[in-house]
């Protein structure tokens, strides 16, 4: 109605108006990270969660909620489970769940969000066909990547010199543990499916964190 308010962001708001423009008689608000007051610190980390916050924000406003109980609420949001999660932080090493992350894009917008220098890497699973490239070029940046078997791990494999591969959560972890120091970031943002090795990806999620909290 032309009394509603659409909130957009505006990463799709083009395809968008260009689908369906004629046909959105409301009053539209395109939204990017930058809606977002600088003041606002965030739990979660990454410029893609700014962006989330920016929507949740502006949505909020427009239902007359007031600025300061909105500040709040982000701020005091600590992120949804497996979705860049920060678990732990053990001997100065800080060590994230992010096992929704079933698309290079996901892996990459976490990789994105914590930083290369000092991040080491787990990831790999099922193959999903899909574009890999802009992934695969970030991944020699990082400190260290550790792989786990699976049908789409081959397509990393020799864009990564030295990668190690395993054939459990367990290995992989331990690995990784053995490998960080005071500093880094160990980052599970396997990017591919879990059909495999796991029932699904919450259940790769809950085995991750099982590991990490046992150590």
């Amino acid at each position: 109605n032309p009394d509603d308010v659409l909130v957009v962001g505006s990463q799709c708001a083009p395809m968008l108006i260009e689908a369906f423009g004629e046909h959105i008689i409301s009053k539209m608000l395109v939204v990017d990270a930058k809606k977002l007051p600088e003041g606002v610190a965030l739990n979660v980390p990454g410029e893609h969660n700014r962006y989330n916050a920016a929507l949740a924000f502006i949505a909020a406003r427009e239902y007359g909620i007031d600025e300061p109980t909105i500040v709040k609420a982000l701020e005091t949001f600590p992120g949804v489970p497996g979705r860049l999660e920060l678990i732990a932080e053990k001997d100065g090493v800080k060590i994230y769940n992010d096992t929704t992350s079933t698309t290079p894009e996901a892996a990459l917008a976490a990789i994105e969000a914590v930083g290369t220098k000092n991040t080491l890497l787990i990831m790999g699973g099922a193959d999903k066909d899909l574009n890999m490239n802009k992934l695969l070029v970030r991944l020699p940046e990082l400190k260290r990547v550790i792989l786990l078997s699976g049908t789409g791990t081959s397509r990393v494999l020799e864009f990564i010199e030295g990668a190690s591969v395993f054939d459990s959560l367990k290995a992989a972890v331990d690995e990784a543990f053995a490998s960080a120091h005071p500093g880094d970031t160990i980052l599970f943002s396997p990017a591919f499916a879990s059909f495999g090795m796991f029932k699904n990806e919450y259940d790769r999620g809950d085995q991750f964190n099982a590991l990490v909290r046992a150590r």
